[in-house]
């Protein structure tokens, strides 16, 4: 799928993250726990991954979320439709649940920063 392309990709940008912020990064969250999230998608499933500057990868799930689409899934209050709506909703909270961690996460301390980056690795 486009996992190597896009672990290339959050490489790539933790590198410029890093170039382009005030302090540099050991001195404000130390080297291990700076951290960026990657979504590969084919349309139909979805993986979410996590990628931290020590080059350790995590997935959100052993399982992709998966959307399915067919003709019938457009018919107005079918099964397929509500199932559609449900697959569609599980994706936009996961993508919103990143956005929201790397917000709150913007003024933490490193200890409560490197807390919550275990606790993701541990959820594997």
């Amino acid at each position: 799928m486009g996992f190597a392309q896009n672990l290339v990709q959050c490489e790539s940008a933790l590198q410029v993250n890093k170039k382009n912020r005030k302090r540099k990064s050991g001195e404000a969250f130390g080297e291990d726990f700076d951290y960026i999230y990657g979504i590969v998608t084919t349309g139909a499933e979805w993986y979410f991954i996590l990628f931290a500057s020590n080059r350790s990868i995590s997935s959100t799930s052993k399982n992709s979320l998966n959307i399915r689409f067919s003709e019938s899934a457009l018919k107005e209050g079918s099964e397929d439709e509500k199932d559609l709506y449900k697959n569609v909703k599980r994706v936009m909270e996961v993508i919103v649940g990143l956005l929201k961690d790397k917000l709150e996460c913007v003024g933490e301390e490193p200890d409560r920063k490197r807390v919550r980056v275990e606790g993701f690795r541990s959820k594997k």
